[in-house]
């Protein structure tokens, strides 16, 4: 297996343009690869995060719930 950077979820969210929670739902979806480091878990940078697009429809409902709860 080749050897791709490891990154954090926070930069994995500011390559994507989206929240740190969107990233774990998609490691928690096997949409990217991401590794449990003990308390964190880093992305796999590699071609399958690269071409992985945040949805906007997910993005959008977060949103949502956030103001309604407010």
């Amino acid at each position: 297996m080749a050897k791709h950077e490891l990154i954090s979820t926070a930069e994995a969210a500011r390559r994507k343009n989206c929240s740190r929670n969107a990233i774990l739902a998609a490691i928690e979806r096997k949409a990217i690869d991401g590794e449990n480091l003990g308390a964190q878990y880093v992305v796999r940078a590699n071609p399958k995060f690269e071409r992985w697009l945040p949805s906007l429809k997910r993005q959008r409902a977060g949103r949502d719930n956030q103001e309604g709860s407010t």
